[in-house]
């Protein structure tokens, strides 16, 4: 009974507002079977439901997860966060929170590099996104054609943060690029309210070379607390 919750709640996660017919198709299960799991679920403050048009007829009840989403979603990103908010509190405010940020993001994104150094770029962007799972990210991509691939990732660490989320944004698509040594264009964006935010990735012209500039220290967000 726990695992059908927990995939309801991946669902809604991946998916967004969801019906009892669409989660019904999804998990092969009947609808009182769903019904009674969304109840149960409600009564545990994860989910809410509300009324929608779509189509014809009456509006239909649908569900989604509540703002924060239950624990069932960190991942080891937690302790990222964690970790920059204890070297933040033991600093005492004498390391700038924009530094801490950028030393730890930097080790994190040698790992990246590291894991996936020599590989051809579908190679590189299915080891990413296994590395972004394991993070608990909710990653999956897929490839359009050759040179294009779509990178997903339905699960952000960065809502941890109180404030301007523009920097840590910012420095997670030069992690992709620098990764994957590719052209990454972000299409959607959880902060702007998408279900997830979703990386269009395209392979280089034969011969480019990346310049990567430092991150514009003006525009850094105060990252001191965590929600």
């Amino acid at each position: 009974m726990e695992q059908t919750r927990t995939r309801i709640l991946k669902m809604l996660k991946r998916n967004g507002g969801s019906t009892i017919g669409e989660l019904s198709e999804l998990l092969d299960a009947s609808a009182t079977a769903v019904r009674r799991h969304l109840k149960a679920l409600e009564a545990q403050g994860l989910v809410y439901h509300r009324m929608e048009q779509r189509g014809p007829g009456r509006p239909s009840y649908v569900y989604e997860l509540k703002a924060e989403g239950p624990d069932v979603f960190k991942g080891s990103y937690v302790a990222f966060v964690d970790s920059i908010r204890q070297e933040m509190v033991t600093s005492n405010g004498h390391k700038p929170p924009h530094e801490v940020f950028d030393r730890h993001q930097a080790k994190r994104q040698e790992h990246y590099v590291t894991v996936t150094q020599g590989e051809t770029l579908p190679d590189r962007v299915a080891v990413m996104a296994r590395l972004m799972e394991s993070e608990g990210r909710m990653a999956t991509w897929q490839q359009l054609n050759e040179d294009r691939f779509i990178l997903r990732e339905h699960n952000c660490p960065f809502h941890r943060f109180d404030g301007d989320f523009d920097y840590p944004c910012h420095w997670e698509q030069d992690l992709l690029e620098q990764t994957l040594q590719a052209n990454i264009k972000r299409l959607c964006h959880i902060r702007q309210g998408d279900v997830a935010c979703v990386y269009e990735i395209e392979k280089q012209p034969a011969g480019r070379i990346i310049d990567f500039p430092e991150p514009q220290h003006a525009a850094r967000p105060d990252v001191t607390r965590a929600a």
